[in-house]
């Protein structure tokens, strides 16, 4: 039974090292064969957004792939809100800003002006923290 459990593990490790792969490939700037196939780096996200639910990072990357239309050819507006939700609940600053824009602009759904401004104003006051404590490289201008 020890011998399996170490198994079991290992085998989940590996898939997850996996799936990480797989689903960051289609950003990656050198060649290699997953390069650009948005609808693997698409299916091995929610995949990971599912293992690790408390994660930002997925459905941030969820919801710029559904903007953009990156997997399907065409923009997804309700559902990348749907991710950018979820990871602005997550703590991703950049589902944040991203998610105030649509809000603002009523994309995916109704627009929130005063939601908008909230969310605007989370960015500001993590960035501002972020450079007054050292960080120069931050994501946001």
């Amino acid at each position: 039974m020890k011998h399996q459990v170490k198994t079991d593990r290992a085998d989940r490790v590996r898939t997850e090292a996996g799936l990480e792969k797989t689903a960051w490939a289609a950003y990656d700037t050198i060649e290699n064969p997953t390069r650009g196939d948005w609808k693997r780096s698409y299916d091995a996200l929610k995949q990971l957004a599912e293992l690790y639910p408390d994660h930002g990072s997925y459905p941030n990357a969820l919801g710029y792939l559904c903007f953009y239309g990156r997997h399907t050819g065409e923009p997804d507006y309700a559902e990348a809100r749907k991710w950018f939700e979820k990871g602005t609940e997550l703590g991703a600053i950049e589902s944040n800003y991203k998610l105030a824009d649509m809000l603002l602009k009523g994309q995916g759904g109704p627009k929130d002006k005063k939601r908008a401004g909230e969310l605007y104003q989370r960015v500001y006051w993590y960035c501002r923290d972020e450079f007054e404590h050292g960080k120069r490289d931050g994501k946001f201008s």
